[in-house]
């Protein structure tokens, strides 16, 4: 009787649990149609971000060279992409400069952080979806997973930065050296590496994934 009780309350705290991720991941769905627009943590009366990834400047009085004031109007901003990749925005007050990445102004307004978790993810691996459905926190750890699983983080063949092949090389490759007409040096000098790359090849230790 005591086991079956402990099994109950295990079945009920596991649907509850259920229950609250599912309504969380309806929420975040719903708050991501309808664009909601919050300020900027340090720039309050001067910037917004918005669930869906953009960053706008509101309206604001401002003094002039004339030591007058004048309305300023707001307008959304443009962005920089890194060489990374992801989307940056600069942000301007008392005319100091300064540069944020956008997804992490999306995070750090909409998506709260009980653990303290350093990095942001985006979650098709889309580097410029900055859309609140599309980012979580997570630990450099949780982020490199990721980037493995989502193929982020493939550096196989032709990816790989000193790659002088592609993937119908290699395939022309193995093709050619399986007839026996030709050597590993003839091969070699067809596509301009050294006989030993293309020993690699054959052997399976480079590209074997082909």
């Amino acid at each position: 009787m005591l086991l079956q009780e402990r099994t109950d309350k295990l079945v009920e705290l596991t649907l509850k649990q259920s229950r609250s991720y599912l309504e969380k991941r309806l929420n975040a769905r719903e708050m991501s149609n309808e664009e909601i627009w919050k300020d900027i943590e340090g720039y309050e009366g001067y910037y917004q971000v918005s669930n869906m990834g953009r960053v706008r400047s509101v309206d604001r009085v401002v003094e002039n060279n004339k030591g007058g004031y004048c309305q300023l109007k707001g307008r959304l901003l443009k962005f920089h992409t890194t060489k990374k990749g992801y989307h940056r925005v600069n942000l301007n007050k008392n005319g100091k400069i300064k540069y944020f990445l956008v997804h992490r102004l999306v995070t750090q307004a909409f998506i709260s952080n009980p653990e303290s978790k350093p990095q942001v993810n985006h979650i098709d691996g889309v580097k410029t979806n900055n859309n609140v459905s599309n980012l979580e926190w997570c630990t450099p750890s949780e982020n490199i997973k990721h980037s493995f699983e989502s193929g982020l983080n493939n550096n196989k063949g032709e990816r790989h930065h000193k790659s002088k092949l592609n993937r119908d090389d290699v395939i022309t490759i193995k093709l050619l050296y399986s007839k026996g007409k030709h050597t590993l040096k003839d091969i070699g000098n067809m596509f301009n590496v050294h006989n030993s790359t293309i020993s690699e090849i054959i052997n399976g230790v480079s590209w074997k994934h082909i």
